[in-house]
């Protein structure tokens, strides 16, 4: 598991890094840090360089068991299904797993008829 969060920093390094070379993304950057005030409105969703080093595999599977139990997830199911059996095996699989056993969940339906 460490060697492939290692190859993950490294290679959103390489990603980071090259906005910093582009002149025109670094720009747009450099706006955002100057237009918001707040240190988290400052740090764009990517993250910074800087921050990389400190990252521990524990650290990233703390904030993913999270946002498991606590952020909002949306399934979407498209193409040719029964309906009935979609959301039973959905609510089948919230209740059995233990990740979801707090999780707010709601099947929303949407149909297409042509």
């Amino acid at each position: 598991m460490k060697e492939i969060v290692e190859q993950e920093k490294r290679s959103l390094k390489q990603q980071l890094q090259a906005i910093y070379d582009n002149k025109m993304a670094y720009a747009s950057l450099r706006m955002e840090e100057e237009m918001f005030p707040r240190v988290l409105d400052r740090v764009p969703e990517y993250g910074r360089i800087e921050d990389l080093d400190r990252l521990a595999p524990e650290d990233i599977y703390d904030v993913y068991k999270k946002m498991l139990a606590h952020d909002r997830m949306d399934l979407f199911i498209v193409g040719c299904f029964d309906e009935i059996q979609a959301k039973e095996t959905v609510a089948t699989f919230l209740v059995q797993s233990a990740r979801f056993e707090n999780a707010k969940w709601s099947i929303y339906q949407l149909v297409v008829r042509r």
